[in-house]
C-alpha cells in the first residue's frame, strides 16, 4: 500500500511538472514582437501625456520628451542597418522584386535622417535650452508624411499586400530548406529573421510617422490626433495578421540543421576517420590454422588470426596482422600487390591478380609490385592466398569514443548552440559550442566559444575502458542514429555517448528556461533524454533497424554531395570499404568534422547523428542541431501601460 501511494504521489509530481511546462509555454514575445508592443505603449504615452494633453511643460519640453524617448527606443530595441541577407530568401519572387527599393528606402530615410536629426537635436539641446532646429525638424516630418520619393505609408500598404494577403511566407519555406546549406540557418530561422527582418521594417515606417505627426502638432502645424489614432488601429491590425499568419508558417517549417559538404575535402577540417578498424588483409591459409596446415578452403576462416610466418614468404614483406582475421575469401592464386606507403594508413593501394580482377584503384606504384603466388605442397593440398579482415588494435588505429559528457556552464548561464565531431589523442569527441542565453530566446554572439575537450590520453592514470571512452571492435562497432527534442521551454545544455549493449548511443542534457528573461529555471534540476530503443525492442513497434552499407566506397571519392540517407530509431555498423572498389582498406562511414551552428547562435531544442551519402559510398555520421521553436512566442507582448 505505501509503494502505491509513493507510485501516485511521483505520477502526480510528473504531471505537475508538465502542466508548469506546458503553461509557460507561451509567455513572453520574441524581439520584433516586443519591440513593436513596447513602441506602440511609448507612442501612445507620449500622445495621452505630452502632445494631447494640457500641460504645463514648455514646448521645448515637450520636443525634448518626443526626441529623447525615441532616440532611447532605438538604442535599446532597433538595429539601424539594412541586411541583404535577410531578404535574400525571396530574391527570385515577383512580390518581392516589386517591393524591395521601397523597403530599401526606409531603412535609408530612418538610418540617414530620422535618427541622424535625433542624434543631432539632443547632442546640442536639453530640455531647458531652446535650440531645437524647427525647420530641418519641420523638413524631416514633411518628408516623411508626404514626400512622394519616400512614400511610407504607401510601402506599409504594399507589404501588407505583397507579404500577407499574397502569401509570400508561405513560397518562403520550400525556399528555406534550398537554402539550407548556404545560409548555415535552420529553415525556420530562415523564415523567423525574414519576419524579423519585415516586422522592423514596419516599426521603423510606423515610427517615423508617428514622429512626425508628434513633431507637427507640437510646433502648431495641425491636429493629427485622429491621424495618429487612425495609423496605430491599421498597424496594430496588421501585426495581428502577420503574427497569426507566421506561427502558422513556423509551425510548418523544418528546425533542423546539418552541414553539407564543402566543395572540397579535407581531413580533420570538413572529416575524421576511423582507422584501421576492419582492412583488407593477405595471408596464406598455412598461417591461419596452428597445425599448419592447407587442407581447408579460405571461406572456412571466418573468425582466426595469424599463427605464424611460413618460410618467411610474403608475410615477412608485410606489416602483420596481430588482432582477429575475419571473413576470408578466395579470390585467385596468384597476384601483384601495390604495398602503401610506410606512414599510411593503408596497406595496400592495389591488388591485381592473375585472373584479371583488381581490388582498388590500380595507378603508378610508386614502392613497386610484389608476385605473391600460392602454391602447392605434396600435390595433394592447394596452399592458397586468401583475403581476409583485419581487426587489429595499434598505433595506426583510431577507433576510440570520449564517453565524457560535454556540458555548458549552466551556472553562468551558458546554453549550447552547436556541435562538431573532433579528434584529440586518438580519441572522437562529440564538441559542443557554448553561448550566454538572453532575453527574449538571443544568444549573446560574443559569448559563444568552443568548450575544450577532455584532454586525456588512452593510458592516462586512472582512464578506462567502458567508462572514459568506447574502444571499437568487429564485434562492438555499432552507433545509433537518433534525433533527441527537449520538451517545451527547455534548451539543451550538455551532450554525451554512453554505451547500451554494443551500441554507441547519444545522449543530451536538457535545462528549463525563462524566454522573457532569458535564464534557466534551477539548473540543478537539468536532465538528461536519450532514445533507449535497441534492434530488440518490442513495445510500440519501436524496434531499431540497422542501415547497411552496399558496396561502399571512400566518401571523399563522390563527385556529388552527400544527402541525409538515415532515419531516427536507425544504427548502423562501421565497416572496411568494398573489396573491389578499396580493397577494403578504409573504414567507414567517416565522421563530418564541420561545426553545426545557426547563424546568429540560437538556443537548441534538440541534437541528433545520422548517416549523409549516396548510394555506392561509405558516407558520414554527421551531427545535427534543432533551433529553439520561436513560433509559440510570436505574439504581442505584454508591456507596462507607462513608460
Amino acid at each position: 500500500m505505501k509503494t502505491t501511494k509513493c507510485i501516485l504521489c511521483a505520477l502526480f509530481c510528473t504531471f505537475l511538472m508538465h502542466s508548469n511546462v506546458q503553461s509557460s509555454r507561451h509567455e513572453g514575445s520574441t524581439d520584433p514582437d516586443y519591440a513593436r508592443s513596447t513602441y506602440i505603449q511609448l507612442e501612445r504615452n507620449l500622445w495621452e501625456k505630452y502632445i494631447d494633453k494640457n500641460t504645463t511643460l514648455t514646448r521645448n519640453e515637450r520636443l525634448y520628451k518626443i526626441f529623447n524617448q525615441h532616440f532611447m527606443f532605438i538604442q535599446q530595441h532597433v538595429d539601424q542597418n539594412y541586411n541583404d541577407e535577410d531578404f535574400k530568401i525571396l530574391s527570385r519572387y515577383y512580390e518581392w522584386n516589386n517591393l524591395e527599393s521601397d523597403v530599401k528606402s526606409i531603412h535609408s530615410l530612418f538610418k540617414d535622417n530620422f535618427v541622424n536629426r535625433l542624434t543631432k537635436d539632443l547632442e546640442t539641446n536639453d530640455f531647458r535650452s531652446n535650440g531645437f532646429d524647427e525647420r530641418a525638424n519641420l523638413d524631416l516630418a514633411e518628408t516623411v508624411i508626404s514626400d512622394p520619393l519616400w512614400p511610407i505609408n504607401a510601402t506599409l500598404n504594399k507589404i501588407e499586400i505583397n507579404i500577407y494577403q499574397q502569401g509570400l511566407y508561405y513560397k518562403a519555406i520550400s525556399e528555406a530548406s534550398i537554402t539550407l546549406c548556404t545560409a548555415q540557418r535552420s529553415p525556420q530561422q530562415v523564415l523567423y529573421q525574414l519576419y524579423n527582418a519585415i516586422t522592423m521594417t514596419e516599426l521603423k515606417g510606423y515610427a517615423m510617422m508617428q514622429f512626425s505627426y508628434m513633431l507637427l502638432k507640437t510646433y502648431g502645424r495641425g491636429n493629427y490626433t485622429q491621424e495618429s489614432l487612425l495609423m496605430r488601429k491599421n498597424f496594430e491590425r496588421r501585426a495581428t495578421k502577420a503574427q497569426e499568419l507566421m506561427q502558422k508558417v513556423l509551425e510548418r517549417a523544418d528546425r533542423s540543421l546539418w552541414r553539407c559538404d564543402p566543395n572540397t575535402h579535407k581531413e580533420g577540417s570538413s572529416y575524421l576517420q576511423i582507422t584501421r578498424l576492419l582492412q583488407g588483409y593477405i595471408e596464406n591459409e598455412v598461417d591461419l590454422n596452428r597445425d599448419g596446415g592447407c587442407w581447408e578452403t579460405c571461406s572456412h576462416y571466418q573468425l582466426t588470426e595469424s599463427h605464424g610466418c611460413f618460410k618467411d614468404l610474403y608475410c615477412a614483406k608485410q606489416p602483420k596482422c596481430s588482432g582477429k582475421l575475419l571473413f576470408c575469401t578466395f579470390v585467385d592464386s596468384d597476384m601483384w600487390v601495390c604495398p602503401a606507403a610506410p606512414n599510411s594508413d593503408r596497406r595496400y593501394e592495389y591488388i591485381e591478380y592473375e585472373n584479371g580482377r583488381t581490388l582498388g584503384e590500380k595507378k603508378y606504384c610508386t614502392r613497386g609490385t610484389t608476385k605473391v603466388d600460392s602454391w602447392w605442397r605434396y600435390l595433394f593440398w592447394h596452399c592458397s592466398y586468401c583475403f581476409c579482415i583485419c581487426d587489429e588494435q595499434g598505433k595506426k588505429s583510431d577507433r576510440f569514443f570520449n564517453l565524457r559528457p560535454a556540458l555548458s556552464n549552466i551556472s553562468d548561464n551558458m546554453i549550447v548552440t552547436g556541435l562538431k565531431f573532433t579528434k584529440q589523442n586518438r580519441i572522437i569527441h562529440l564538441q559542443i559550442q557554448e553561448g550566454q542565453l538572453m532575453e527574449r530566446g538571443r544568444v549573446n554572439a560574443t559569448s559563444t566559444r568552443w568548450v575544450p575537450v577532455d584532454d586525456y590520453t588512452l593510458l592516462d592514470k586512472g582512464v578506462r575502458d567502458g567508462r572514459d571512452f568506447h574502444t571499437l571492435a568487429w564485434d562492438r562497432r555499432e552507433v545509433d542514429l537518433d534525433d533527441l527534442t527537449a520538451p517545451s521551454g527547455h534548451v539543451v545544455t550538455g551532450v554525451k555517448f554512453r554505451i547500451v549493449g554494443r551500441h554507441l548511443n547519444l545522449e543530451m542534457r536538457v535545462s528549463e528556461i525563462n524566454f522573457s528573461n532569458g535564464r534557466i529555471i534551477e539548473p540543478e534540476k537539468s536532465f538528461w533524454i536519450s532514445n533507449d530503443n535497441t534492434e530488440q525492442s518490442t513495445q510500440n513497434g519501436n524496434r531499431r533497424t540497422e542501415i547497411t552499407l552496399k558496396s561502399p566506397d571512400v566518401p571523399v571519392r563522390s563527385k556529388a554531395k552527400s544527402l541525409p540517407i538515415s532515419q531516427p530509431n536507425t544504427y548502423i555498423k562501421f565497416t572496411n570499404t568494398d573489396m573491389g572498389k578499396d580493397a577494403a582498406q578504409t573504414t567507414v562511414p567517416y565522421l563530418d568534422a564541420q561545426d553545426v551552428v545557426n547563424s546568429p547562435p540560437v538556443p537548441l531544442e534538440g541534437v541528433g547523428v545520422f548517416l549523409k551519402g549516396l548510394d555506392g559510398y561509405g558516407g558520414f555520421i554527421s551531427p545535427r542541431i534543432k533551433t529553439f521553436d520561436y513560433g509559440p512566442y510570436v505574439q504581442a507582448a505584454q508591456t507596462p501601460k507607462d513608460s
